[in-house]
């Protein structure tokens, strides 16, 4: 598959996660949490939910995580604050 047509799996680099209280991680066009870890200096993101907004045409939706060499892994400071 080419670079161009490559399904998103997890939620790291949508421009829609934004961080809260608590150090969560929502989907602020449905204001729902995201599915992540954060062990105090990053987060991991590891799915994308089958609630997620986007196409399936852009990203594959799952209950189950993806394969770690999938996950994306950010810093605190490298995810936008909701409501900014």
């Amino acid at each position: 598959m080419s670079e161009c047509n490559k399904k998103e799996v997890t939620c790291g680099n949508c421009q829609f996660a934004k961080s809260g209280a608590l150090n969560w991680v929502f989907c602020e066009p449905i204001d729902a949490a995201i599915p992540h870890d954060f062990d105090g200096e990053r987060y991991t993101f590891w799915r994308i939910p089958t609630y997620c907004p986007k196409s399936d045409s852009e990203v594959v939706k799952s209950e189950d995580r993806a394969p770690k060499k999938s996950w994306v892994f950010k810093s605190k400071s490298e995810i936008p604050k909701l409501g900014l």
